[in-house]
């Protein structure tokens, strides 16, 4: 039950000073400094995480991958179109989960799944990642698409 309540939870930032400011998830206004996150679950476990947010005046633009689809269940290759040599890619399984399921610097990763289902990309350089983007996985195939050929 705590699970599912940490991450309703309450959280409020602290400044270098002390000073609570921030009592929500939107935390686009920040400045560079360091700060303490406290995380409060439904049962009343308390963590605090410290953070330092540097000045950085250049945002990370998404990657870009088609999406995929597989004719069956089994195993695939997602490659970031373009990929670019300054960059590093990570794949995730969703918009939410911090832990990336592949880090890659080529930009191809090798996923497996047995269902239709969205993954996230992202890419990065040193601490700064871009947004994530959503890749979609089809199987199966369409009979439309199939060209005559007879």
């Amino acid at each position: 039950m705590g699970m599912f309540y940490q991450k309703l939870g309450f959280q409020k930032w602290t400044n270098e000073k002390g000073q609570i400011f921030i009592t929500d998830k939107n935390i686009s206004m920040m400045k560079s400094g360091r700060y303490e996150l406290n995380v409060e679950d439904g049962v009343g476990c308390q963590k605090t995480y410290t953070f330092l947010i540097k000045e950085n005046s250049k945002a990370i633009a998404q990657p870009f991958a088609n999406d995929l689809k597989i004719c069956a269940p089994g195993a695939a290759i997602l490659i970031i179109n373009n990929p670019s040599s300054e960059f590093g890619y990570r794949l995730y399984d969703d918009f939410e989960n911090s832990i990336p399921l592949d880090d890659q610097k080529s930009g191809r990763s090798n996923i497996t799944t047995d269902k239709k289902k969205s993954l996230c990309i992202t890419q990065f350089t040193g601490d700064c990642e871009s947004s994530r983007k959503e890749v979609k996985v089809k199987i199966g195939f369409n009979l439309y698409n199939i060209p005559n050929t007879i």
